[in-house]
């Protein structure tokens, strides 16, 4: 639940005078984020049961706490919205650039990449 209100708190302190319509313009650009991102694992979810390819259990509501953390992996992609992905695909995009960048650091100095 996420709560917008008027008043101002600085280091556990609460002053006394709050900022006007603070609350409702915070509330306003939280909805407008909450729609334009549209939730992804949610539907993910009711479309396949996962997220992320982590079979969740059948029947969840929206906002229903999970048993534990879910690690979400997602591509960045140039156009669109980002894609979920498999902690596995994740991994292996992990080691194609790292590889590249192994690859890279080789040419640049002319010596091994030495693991530490």
């Amino acid at each position: 639940m996420l709560v917008s209100t008027d008043r101002i708190s600085v280091f556990d302190w609460v002053f006394p005078t709050g900022i006007p319509d603070k609350g409702r313009v915070l509330t306003q650009i939280s909805v407008f984020w909450f729609e334009h991102l549209d939730g992804s694992g949610w539907r993910e979810y009711q479309q396949t049961g996962e997220i992320c390819g982590i079979r969740l259990p059948a029947g969840l509501q929206q906002g229903a706490q999970s048993a534990g953390p879910i690690f979400t992996a997602a591509t960045k992609e140039e156009t669109g919205h980002d894609i979920n992905i498999a902690f596995e695909k994740m991994v292996e995009i992990v080691q194609q650039t790292r590889g590249k960048y192994i690859e890279a650091y080789e040419i640049v100095t002319g010596q091994a990449f030495a693991w530490k």
